[in-house]
C-alpha cells in the first residue's frame, strides 16, 4: 500500500511539474502578445 501511495505522489508531482511548465509558457506568450499590442497601439 505504501508503494501505491508513493507511486501516486510521484505521478501527481510529475503532473504538477507539467502544469507549471505550461503556465510558464503561457505567461511568456502573454508577455510577448502584450508587447506586440503595445507596439501596435503606439503606431497610431
Amino acid at each position: 500500500m505504501e508503494d501505491d501511495l508513493e507511486t501516486q505522489v510521484c505521478m501527481l508531482q510529475s503532473h504538477m511539474y507539467g502544469m507549471i511548465t505550461r503556465v510558464q509558457k503561457n505567461e511568456d506568450m502573454l508577455k510577448l502578445f502584450q508587447g506586440l499590442e503595445m507596439r501596435l497601439l503606439s503606431l497610431n
